[in-house]
């Protein structure tokens, strides 16, 4: 196992306004801020970069 895999995640949780719920049944996504904390931000969009700049094609 990872040291990811390893930790434990504490999320606070809310339940959907129905508003939220129509928007994602709609448009087919959700956008809900201060989930992510910077870090992981900025992991998230090093692998998207590296992936864009690679060759490959199939599962991207």
């Amino acid at each position: 196992m990872t040291d990811t895999a390893d930790k434990q995640l504490n999320l606070k949780w809310h339940a959907l306004a129905e508003k939220e719920i129509r928007q994602f049944d709609e448009e087919g996504y959700l956008i809900v801020r201060g989930v992510l904390d910077s870090p992981t931000i900025s992991k998230l969009i090093e692998a998207g970069d590296r992936l864009m700049a690679s060759d490959r094609r199939d599962n991207r």
